[in-house]
């Protein structure tokens, strides 16, 4: 789904240092 991979985004864009 879209709103899945927007939160992944968001969870690379908050904690890229993962």
């Amino acid at each position: 789904m879209i709103w899945k991979n927007t939160a992944v985004i968001w969870y690379l864009y908050f904690f890229p240092e993962l």
